[in-house]
């Protein structure tokens, strides 16, 4: 993870994220010759899973590769609200809030961090004391 305010190019940056988001690629990342020293991982991975590549072309696996990045990759990226850093992402790179969840952090009240604290310990069977004292552990953490 790296937050926003430490990427010295963000345009490149964020245009490689945004098309990782939509697409599940970055565009000429990788020569056709580096692809192919590939190959034979893919076909391994494929095998395993029981799939029958002995008629697959270049853009066979290529496909292959890029369906296995979007099934396995998570990006998260984080920015402040104040300023105008969020507001022109957004607006220069549509994945950002079509291909993404959105989540705000703030401040929680004392008495929302004491509840979920209690909700998250009460199956852990324990006596009124620890767990009063773990949930306000928890509370005091965060």
């Amino acid at each position: 993870m790296v937050p926003a305010n430490q990427i010295r190019s963000k345009t490149y940056i964020f245009e490689d994220i945004n098309n990782l988001l939509n697409i599940g690629e970055i565009p000429n990342l990788f020569s056709q010759e580096e692809f192919i020293e590939q190959i034979e991982n893919l076909k391994s991975i494929a095998k395993r899973e029981g799939i029958d590549v002995s008629t697959w072309s270049y853009i066979d696996f290529y496909d292959f590769f890029i369906e296995k990045i979007k099934q396995y990759m998570h990006i998260v990226l984080f920015m402040s609200p104040i300023g105008k850093l969020l507001r022109t992402s957004i607006s220069q790179f549509p994945s950002f809030v079509n291909c993404c969840t959105i989540n705000w952090f703030t401040s929680w009240p004392e008495k929302a961090l004491q509840t979920t604290g209690k909700k998250l310990t009460k199956e852990l069977y324990l006596d009124n004391y620890t767990q009063d004292n773990l949930v306000n552990s928890f509370a005091f953490i965060h």
